[in-house]
């Protein structure tokens, strides 16, 4: 038997046609997870804080100046963590002039 007149196809080899289909669709999967979607850009994330702080300011009959600006992108759950610290304060400590929680204070950002 002449191997070398022999085409190679799929079909000679049944198992090698099946045995792809996984590998596709692993390489699909994680080739449309996208890594940004956990975070805020820094304009909505500033934009979202800002938000919290004029609301509360509204609601306690204070002004406020936001001192911190994120200059990066920033996870959902720490400007989200943020923003529900903000509302959970008191109006009493809200009226003290640096009154931002430590969870915006340690927000990180890339």
């Amino acid at each position: 038997m002449n191997l070398l007149n022999k085409s190679f196809s799929f079909t000679t080899l049944p198992f090698a046609r099946f045995s792809l289909y996984p590998l596709v669709f692993f390489l699909l999967l994680f080739s449309c997870i996208d890594n940004n979607k956990n975070y805020y850009s820094h304009s909505d994330g500033n934009f979202e804080i800002m938000k919290a702080f004029l609301f509360k300011d509204i609601l306690c009959g204070t002004t406020h100046t936001n001192v911190f600006i994120l200059p990066g992108d920033s996870l959902k759950r720490d400007i989200d963590r943020c923003v529900k610290d903000i509302y959970m304060l008191d109006c009493s400590i809200w009226a003290v002039p640096h009154s931002v929680p430590f969870s915006c204070l340690g927000i990180e950002y890339k």
